[in-house]
């Protein structure tokens, strides 16, 4: 055991030794922005074997004492720094982890919002006739998140069985680009059936995105994207920019949601309603016919 080692070094270590190899880039860039503006100002100097539930105590009353962050922002705040000494502890630097002894502020849970079959049958008329109207069908129908909508891949459709397996997502990483990482969670992988208005859709996409890639050429990277961006044909991130200019001229899931006075609410959230989830399906199906 190092007596010596500073709480900035070990964190430090960690952010880049473990924590960098087992999430995905975005969550990993919030990690290191907690550790470096927040714990390191507090707990940096301090060494790690000296390191007390006190300590820890201290930083949490300050943080919710400056009213800067959230309860929420805390809470995961200090999630970071216990998993951080849980690895600690098990590389024998430490003999307990002192986060796991300190209460945080009481989270409030963030009331849901899900969209109503009528504001899906809206939004889906705004989207009519849109290069992405097949995105939305897809996130709507069948509970798909934005990330996990854009990194879908034809390799993963079957249109002649109508099923469809989720097994990544994209993301945009500030200065590195648009990326296709792992799902948000082991339970996010999962293959689903898709019902007739979506495989109609995607039939049609397909259709499309043949004339897009003829138009374009040797222009065209093809990458077996389902929807591509429209410039570059890349990956496109969670807000539908184009993965070249990152501009916005591309219409993301929430502009398109505000055309048509719809609420801000989480779109894959629909299909998780078990009887509003059902009865859109069965209107967009008449609709369809």
């Amino acid at each position: 055991m190092n007596e010596r080692l500073t709480v900035s070094e070990y964190l430090n270590r960690w952010l880049y030794e473990v924590a960098r190899q087992r999430t995905r880039p975005m969550t990993w860039r919030g990690y290191e922005h907690l550790v470096r503006l927040h714990i390191l100002p507090t707990l940096g100097r301090v060494r790690l074997a000296k390191l007390t539930p006190q300590h820890v105590q201290s930083l949490v009353t300050r943080k919710v004492g400056e009213g800067r962050l959230s309860p929420r922002t805390i809470h995961y705040m200090h999630s970071v720094l216990r998993a951080a000494l849980n690895q600690a502890v098990r590389w024998r630097m430490i003999h307990y982890n002192a986060a796991a002894m300190v209460s945080t502020p009481r989270v409030m849970r963030r009331e849901v919002l899900a969209l109503t079959p009528a504001d899906a049958r809206l939004l889906l008329e705004a989207a009519r006739g849109d290069r992405l109207e097949a995105l939305y069908s897809v996130a709507l129908a069948r509970g798909l998140r934005q990330g996990e909508a854009l990194g879908l891949k034809w390799a993963d459709i079957n249109l002649e069985t109508g099923v469809l397996r989720v097994r990544r997502a994209s993301q945009r990483v500030p200065h590195q680009g648009t990326q296709l990482v792992e799902t948000k969670t082991d339970r996010s992988r999962r293959t689903l059936v898709m019902p007739p208005i979506v495989v109609n859709a995607l039939c049609a996409h397909r259709g499309l995105q043949a004339v897009e890639r003829l138009a374009a050429g040797e222009r065209w990277v093809d990458l077996d994207l389902v929807f591509p961006s429209e410039r570059a044909h890349l990956p496109m991130d969670r807000t539908s920019r184009t993965a070249s200019t990152n501009s916005s001229s591309e219409p993301s899931f929430h502009r398109c949601a505000s055309t048509t006075c719809v609420t801000r609410a989480r779109l894959y959230c629909l299909s998780r309603e078990s009887t509003q989830g059902s009865s859109w399906k069965r209107s967009a199906t008449a609709r369809s016919a």
